[in-house]
């Protein structure tokens, strides 16, 4: 899978791959989706508005999500 071009957004998808999350390949604007694998997803933008803002919640997503998970 290719690099996100934003720092904050590569963490924040590390942080989900980490915690067993898995990112499908995205088309058009959209990088990418990262899914739970039980219900839970968040799209990942190529060129958000706000990376900060988008990194955080992404971040946010994984740590709320209800399922089995190591977040």
């Amino acid at each position: 899978m290719r690099r996100h071009s934003d720092k904050d957004i590569r963490k924040a998808i590390k942080l989900a791959l980490d915690a067993g999350w898995t990112l499908e390949k995205g088309k058009g604007h959209r990088f990418g989706t990262l899914r739970c694998g039980d219900g839970c997803e968040v799209a990942v933008w190529s060129t958000p508005r706000n990376p900060t803002t988008h990194a955080k919640r992404i971040r946010e997503t994984v740590q709320r999500c209800p399922h089995e998970t190591d977040a």
